[in-house]
């Protein structure tokens, strides 16, 4: 995840009072300071510690790593409801946040049907590793948390009546200002939140904002009650920083990951025997048997250094198992299909060494990673795929993940207008105008901007005119400052589409959980870009119509020939099907459909499965500039060659890198780079960073002269050639697997055409006949 550091105040004193009762926006519409905010105010505030106490854990790891980045101690907590009594648990240890955890799904509840604590199986020994502050000391608590149960005095309310104070035990008694929003007067733009939630919200307290010593220590120095802001010291004292140093580190992390992975028996010599069992069916294919062995030797290797040979068996077991019931798996996506251990396994059906894919891709010796596995399946048949996961592994070991949704302006500007009663005249035509020119994530801050590029070249003149004028309307000044505070605020919470956690052991051992009450899945209260510090192994399963139109097609051609089809066995080089291509046939073919795609294709006139691959990697935003110059230069036959020595590798692309793997296979020849090594470099090139660009620069001027192919001057223009490639480059593994889902389509469609037509009008209402 993405960390800031936020400016360190200069000549502020150490706060003396630690907020003790936040709510962030991941409690949905209870609260609308998000994380990043509050942090930030600590920071200016000088504080040295901060606690979150949300009705979940949804935000404790992106709090936790915001606020060690910035210097703070992190206090995770959680309010929960015990009987009619509401509680902050502020964990003092790792075990505490362990427990927490372990009793999501009941704490969950609690907050929905009020229990007591013993029928939420919470012990007294686990009430040890927690500091509980109430407002109400009840007997159950006190029995429970002894020396660790407070008093909260709320701020608020004592402001207005400091007689509260009198005769209150002050040794166990903290002072808070729970806080539901940042600043006082962000107060509107939370009640205009909860009126688009609910038309009868909850109540709202207009002194929910983030407090600090320069209100609270007066009042209590005045009260002679400083104490109460001392004892919040007190309690951040007694609070460790709960996770050891180096747990969020990529290899303390991925350590964790294989540990957390479903046990395998003898994983290694298992993965061996598939592999080469895999190969021994195989062999027919490879052209140079060897050449085989050894990559098959070289990957093993690599997987077993890396311990990764569970993830692998993991995948095999599925894909095995979909094929086994008739499930359609997709041949490869992302950079799997790069991996001969993935083809050998069936995980993939891409041979690597056919299409001269990179290992290194995946898999990189150079950066910590792991075998990122994304895979299609039947769409109709990826509930299935789930639930033998479920059967498989145990209800408690599959799970789903959380997504949240974050408000748009658009949606805050309407937000905001229903709470101001502005009429829908008023607010629909500039909704419309950043709906119809604007970016989906555009941002107030780009609106509000008049150099901004968007008022140039993106909204039509008049438009930007009537938008901005808008904006800046002193009669909307309030409207749209509620607006631009609730731009980003979390408005709901779903289930990641793709996205399962797989673990050995029961999934409350590792994170919090939720469960969604209209599929009854369980799911992690983390997003999926926290999953990865936590150390949990995610996996994508797709769905993707275009298998189930595969799969009907199958059925549709074998019934009518009497024999089993399989259109994996097809030939890549049917001259049928390239001519067809080559004609701009590809009316509802996979990746081929667009017109424009249809108008290239017609003038690069494919003859060879690689000129598929080279468009469907071009037809893209970023190298969409080069298809005029590789349909020249396939024209012409000759072409301007900028990369000596690199003939082989751009042969098949017409002189131009196009593929990330051309690139890591010129610093290869060009500079003597391992293949891992050059994907470094084109990793550094992509993100153009200039420091990091500089200093790769300069390593491989001083390289590229051994290789005796180029002089150092040309290493350094080629260099600057190969930077603009880089960064536009694809990923030629996903290129070449989808194209080949793509040739498979047009085969069927070529050569079995009535079966085609029939079935395609399930996916599509009426086909263009020209293209029969």
């Amino acid at each position: 995840m993405d960390l800031y550091t936020f400016d360190s105040p200069e000549g502020i004193p150490e706060s003396k009072y630690i907020p003790l009762d936040i709510m962030s926006d991941y409690s949905i519409g209870e609260s609308i300071a998000r994380i990043p905010e509050l942090v930030r105010k600590a920071k200016s505030l000088n504080m040295k510690a901060l606690a979150l106490t949300d009705r979940t854990l949804s935000g404790a790891i992106e709090f936790y790593l915001l606020c060690k980045t910035n210097d703070i101690k992190p206090i995770i907590g959680q309010k929960i409801a015990f009987g009619n009594n509401e509680v902050n648990l502020l964990c003092k240890d790792l075990e505490a946040y362990k427990i927490l955890c372990r009793h999501s799904l009941e704490l969950q509840d609690a907050n929905d049907f009020p229990m007591a604590l013993s029928e939420l199986r919470i012990t007294k020994e686990d009430c040890e590793h927690f500091i509980c502050i109430t407002s109400y000391c009840t007997s159950e608590l006190v029995t429970s948390f002894g020396d660790n149960l407070y008093k909260q005095v709320d701020f608020a309310e004592v402001k207005n009546h400091p007689e509260k104070l009198d005769n209150l035990d002050t040794s166990h008694a903290v002072i808070t200002n729970p806080v539901r929003y940042l600043e006082k007067e962000d107060y509107e733009a939370l009640a205009a939140f909860k009126l688009s939630l609910s038309e009868n919200p909850s109540p709202i307290y207009p002194d929910n904002y983030f407090a600090d010593d320069s209100e609270i220590i007066p009042f209590l120095t005045e009260n002679n009650h400083l104490e109460l802001a001392e004892n919040t010291q007190r309690i951040t004292e007694q609070i460790q920083f709960i996770f050891p140093e180096n747990y969020f580190t990529t290899p303390e992390a991925h350590n964790r990951m294989r540990e957390s992975l479903p046990d395998f028996e003898d994983a290694e010599n298992q993965l061996r025997a598939i592999a080469v069992e895999g190969f021994n069916q195989k062999l027919h294919e490879f052209e140079n048997e060897q050449e085989a062995r050894d990559c098959l030797a070289y990957e093993l290797e690599d997987i077993y250094n890396h311990h990764w040979e569970k993830i692998f068996l993991f995948h095999h077991e599925v894909t095995s198992w979909c094929r086994q019931n008739g499930i359609e798996v997709g041949p490869g996506r992302g950079s799997a299909p790069g991996s001969f251990v993935s083809y050998l396994l069936g995980i993939t059906n891409v041979n690597p060494l056919k299409h001269g894919l990179i290992y290194e891709r995946f898999l990189n010796s150079e950066r910590l990673c792991y075998p990122d596995f994304d895979i299609d399946y039947d769409y109709e048949r990826l509930p299935e795929v789930a639930e033998h996961l479920k059967e498989k592994y145990g209800e408690d070991c599959v799970v789903r993940i959380a997504t949240y949704g974050r408000l748009k302006c658009w949606q805050t500007l309407e937000i905001a207008a229903k709470y101001l009663n502005y009429s829908a005249e008023e607010i629909l035509p500039i909704k419309k105008i950043i709906l119809d020119f604007c970016l989906p994530r555009v941002t107030f801050s780009r609106l509000l901007d008049s150099s901004s590029y968007l008022y140039k070249d993106v909204i039509p003149h008049w438009d930007g005119v009537k938008l901005q004028g808008f904006l800046r309307d002193k009669k909307n000044e309030k409207l749209v400052k509620i607006a631009q505070t609730l731009e980003f605020v979390k408005h709901n919470i779903g289930l990641y589409a793709s996205g399962y956690i797989v673990t050995g052991d029961s999934i409350y051992t590792y994170i919090p959980v939720l469960k969604d009450s209209k599929t009854g899945w369980i799911y992690s209260e983390y997003t999926m870009n926290i999953l990865e510090d936590v150390g949990l192994y995610k996996s994508d399963l797709l769905g993707l119509w275009e298998l189930t139109k595969l799969k009907h097609l199958t059925e549709a051609i074998s019934k009518k020939t009497g024999t089993p089809f399989n259109y994996k066995e097809i030939s890549l080089e049917d001259k049928e099907t390239l001519e067809a291509f080559a004609k701009g046939k590809t009316t509802d073919v996979f990746q081929f459909e667009a017109p424009g795609m249809k108008k290239f294709l017609k003038k690069l006139e494919p003859d060879r499965f690689s000129d598929l691959v080279l468009m469907n990697a071009l037809y893209r935003p970023g190298p969409f500039d080069y298809i005029p110059i590789a349909i020249d230069n396939k024209a012409a036959g000759n072409y301007r060659n900028d990369f000596p020595g690199c003939e082989s590798i751009l042969e098949e692309t017409y002189g131009l890198p196009i593929y990330q793997e051309q690139i890591i296979q010129m610093a290869q020849i060009l500079a003597g780079y391992s293949l891992a090594e050059g994907d470094m470099l084109r990793r550094a090139m992509g993100k153009k960073k200039l420091e990091v660009l500089m200093a790769k620069k300069a390593e491989f001027m001083e390289r590229a002269p051994v290789t005796e192919i180029v002089s150092e001057k040309q290493a350094e223009e080629i260099f600057d050639i190969m930077i603009p490639f880089a960064g536009y480059a694809f990923n030629k593994s996903h290129a070449v697997a989808y194209t080949m889902m793509a040739y498979w389509e047009m085969y069927m469609k070529v050569h079995f055409p009535k079966e085609y037509r029939k079935i395609i009008k399930n996916f599509r209402e009426e086909l263009e006949e020209e293209d029969f």
